[in-house]
C-alpha cells in the first residue's frame, strides 16, 4: 500500500514538473508612491530550456530598467529518468507619474513555443507614504464569497504597535442574515506579524462561525472597542535615574464592514434527496433492537455531523408503515469543534399491529462547494419486525387455571353486569323496578352526552402547545439566548428563512413587545456569547404580559393592541 502511494505521488510530481509552466507576478512594494521606483517581479517555473519573452501594457507608468535575478534548478529521478525544473526570476523597474489606480494589462509570457497569459493587475499608486497606524481592528473572514448555507469563519483581530493598557468591548457584531455560532476565547494569544511593511502585535478579540441565510449581499458588522493606550514617554526631572512617565490616552476604534457575496445552490442536476447541507457530512443511524411486540415503543437515533448549518436541518423520514405510528422527533444540536457541529434526532414510534420492514438504504445528498457538485450519502436502515403481543409474566404457575375459569360460563355467584341484587341467605330475589332502572339509564346517557364535549374542551384547553412549553421553560430556568431564540423562532413568517429580527418586525406584536424582545435578545446574546460573564435573567425580569401576547400571536389568536406612540 505504501509503495503504491509513493508511485502515484511520484507520477503526479513528474507530470506537474514535466508538463506544467507556472507564471506568477508580484509587486514590490505593494503600495508604491508616485515618483518612486517599484518592481514587477515575474517568477516562471518551467521544464523548457528556452529563455522567456515577457510583454505587458505598462499603462501610465514608465519602465526604467530590467534585470534577471538568476535561475534555480530542481532535478528529480523517477523510475531511472531525470526530470529538471527551472525557476526563472525577471524583474522590471517602473515609475508612476501620477497617483491613483495603475492597470498593468495584456501580460504575456512566451516560452518553449507556448504563450501564457497572466491576469491583469491593478496597483494603487499613493500620493505620499501612509503613516502606519499605532493600532487598528480588522475582521478577517475565511472567504468573501460563499454558497447559501456554507460556513464562514470570521475572526476579529487587534493590531497594535504601542502598549495597550486596557480595552473594553463597546458593540458586538450583530451579524444579521447569518446563523451564528460564537466561540469562547478562553485566553488571548498574541503573535508578532508583519502587516503593510510594519511589525505589529496581533491578538484575537472575537470569533464566530456564520452561515448566510439569504442569497445576495450580506455584511459582516464591525466590532467596536474602547482602548486605553500609551502614546509616548515624557521626560521628567527623574529621567537621570531611569524613571520616565507615560502619557495615556483613550480612543474608540472599530473594524471595517466587509461585504459577503452569497450565491444560490445550483439548480442544475439538483437531486430530489438534497438535504440542503453544504459540505461533507456523516450520517449514523441506530436502532435499539430489531424485533418488537405489538403496542411496544420503537426508539431510533440519527446523528448528523459536519460543517453545515445543522440548526436548520430537519429530521428525514426513516420508517413508514400504516401500522407504525410516529410521534414528534426530538432534536438536539451541539458543537463538536469550531468548525464541526452535530445534530441528534431521537425517533419514537408505536407498533400498532404486526408487520415486517426489510433492511434498506436511503439516499441523502449534500453539496460540495469545492467541486460545485452534489455528493450522495447512503444511510443504512436496519430491518424492523413486529410480532405477537405483550405477554404478562406468570405468577406461581396459576395463569392457565385462571384462563380456564375465565372461559367458563358465568354462574349465579359470579354475576357480571347490571342485574337484580341477590341475597344468598334467603335465596329471595327482589322484584325489579323497570321504570326506575330505565330512568337511571336515560340519566346516564344524558350525562355522558353533556360531559364528553366538556371533557374534550378541558383537554384542549389544558393541553400545552409548543410555544407555551417553551415560555414555561424560560420562566422556570431563566432567560438565555438559546431559550429566547427557540421561542421567537416559532413566530409565523411569510418570508422563507427569515431572521428572528425580520419575524419580529413583520409580526402583529405591539411596538413595546417588539422592543422588549429585541432588547432581551441582544442582552442574552451579549451574556451568552461575548465571553464576558453575566448573571442569568431572573424570573422577575421576564415580562409575562409580552410573553402572553407572543403566545396568542403564535397560536393564531387576534391580539387587541392599544395605540402606541
Amino acid at each position: 500500500m505504501k509503495t503504491r502511494t509513493l508511485i502515484l505521488l511520484s507520477f503526479f510530481i513528474y507530470n506537474v514538473s514535466a508538463f506544467g509552466n507556472v507564471v506568477s507576478l508580484d509587486v514590490n512594494p505593494n503600495r508604491p508612491i508616485v515618483g518612486e521606483t517599484f518592481q514587477l517581479v515575474f517568477k516562471i517555473k518551467t521544464s523548457d530550456s528556452d529563455e522567456p519573452y515577457i510583454s505587458f501594457d505598462r499603462g501610465t507608468a514608465d519602465v526604467i530598467g530590467k534585470s534577471d535575478r538568476g535561475v534555480s534548478i530542481n532535478t528529480t529521478i523517477i523510475n531511472g529518468k531525470f526530470s529538471t525544473t527551472r525557476t526563472l526570476t525577471h524583474v522590471y523597474e517602473l515609475v508612476a507619474s501620477r497617483p491613483g489606480p495603475l492597470r498593468i494589462s495584456n501580460i504575456k509570457v512566451e516560452i518553449g513555443g507556448k504563450e501564457h497569459k497572466v491576469k491583469s493587475k491593478t496597483i494603487n499608486i499613493l500620493r505620499e507614504a501612509v503613516r502606519a497606524k499605532d493600532f487598528f481592528l480588522q475582521a478577517e473572514p475565511s472567504k468573501t464569497e460563499a454558497y447559501l448555507g456554507e460556513g464562514i469563519d470570521v475572526r476579529y483581530y487587534l493590531y497594535t504597535k504601542v502598549p495597550i493598557v486596557s480595552q473594553e468591548v463597546k458593540v458586538f457584531p450583530k451579524l444579521d442574515k447569518f446563523i451564528k455560532r460564537f466561540h469562547m476565547i478562553n485566553r488571548e494569544q498574541t503573535t508578532t506579524v508583519e502587516y503593510m511593511g510594519e511589525i505589529y502585535k496581533k491578538s484575537l478579540k472575537y470569533s464566530a462561525r456564520i452561515y448566510p441565510e439569504k442569497v445576495g449581499r450580506a455584511f459582516i458588522d464591525p466590532l467596536k472597542l474602547r482602548v486605553q493606550y500609551s502614546s509616548s514617554n515624557r521626560n521628567t526631572p527623574f529621567g537621570a535615574f531611569g524613571l520616565r512617565m507615560r502619557e495615556y490616552k483613550t480612543r474608540s476604534i472599530q473594524s471595517k464592514k466587509i461585504e459577503i457575496l452569497v450565491n444560490p445552490i445550483p439548480t442544475e442536476n439538483l437531486p430530489n434527496d438534497f438535504t440542503g447541507l453544504v459540505g461533507d457530512h456523516d450520517f449514523e443511524f441506530s436502532l435499539n433492537k430489531s424485533k418488537y411486540l405489538v403496542n411496544e415503543v420503537v426508539e431510533a437515533k440519527l446523528n448528523v455531523t459536519g460543517p453545515g448549518a445543522l440548526e436548520n436541518y430537519a429530521a428525514p423520514k426513516v420508517y413508514t408503515h400504516p401500522s407504525l405510528e410516529e410521534f414528534d422527533t426530538k432534536a438536539e444540536f451541539s458543537e463538536v469543534s469550531k468548525v464541526l457541529g452535530k445534530k441528534s434526532f431521537d425517533y419514537t414510534f408505536l407498533a400498532r399491529d404486526r408487520f415486517n420492514l426489510p433492511e434498506r438504504e436511503i439516499s441523502l445528498s449534500v453539496f460540495d462547494p469545492n467541486s460545485n457538485s452534489f455528493v450522495t450519502k447512503k444511510l443504512k436502515l436496519p430491518s424492523l419486525s413486529v410480532e405477537g403481543g405483550i405477554v404478562k409474566p406468570n405468577s406461581g404457575g396459576h395463569s392457565e387455571k385462571k384462563e380456564e375459569r375465565l372461559n367458563e360460563p358465568s354462574n349465579s355467584s359470579g354475576v357480571v353486569g347490571l342485574v337484580a341484587p341477590s341475597f344468598v341467605g334467603g335465596f329471595k330475589i327482589q322484584k325489579i323496578n323497570i321504570l326506575r332502572w330505565l330512568n337511571f339509564a336515560l340519566f346516564v346517557i344524558l350525562f355522558l352526552i353533556v360531559l364528553l364535549p366538556s371533557v374534550s374542551f378541558l383537554k384542549d384547553k389544558f393541553k400545552k402547545t409548543e410555544i407555551e412549553l417553551a415560555v414555561i421553560d424560560i420562566k422556570k430556568n431563566g432567560m438565555n439566548y438559546h431559550r429566547l431564540y427557540a421561542v421567537l423562532s416559532l413566530l409565523p413568517s411569510n418570508i422563507e428563512s427569515s431572521s428572528i429580527q425580520d419575524r419580529l418586525e413583520e409580526s402583529e406584536l405591539s411596538k413595546s413587545a417588539k422592543a422588549y424582545f429585541i432588547k432581551s435578545l441582544e442582552t442574552c446574546e451579549l451574556g451568552d456569547f461575548s465571553g464576558i460573564s453575566s448573571k442569568k435573567q431572573s424570573l422577575d425580569k421576564v415580562n409575562s404580559k409580552y410573553f402572553s401576547e407572543l403566545i396568542k400571536i403564535v397560536r393564531g389568536n387576534p391580539v387587541e393592541v392599544s395605540n402606541e406612540s
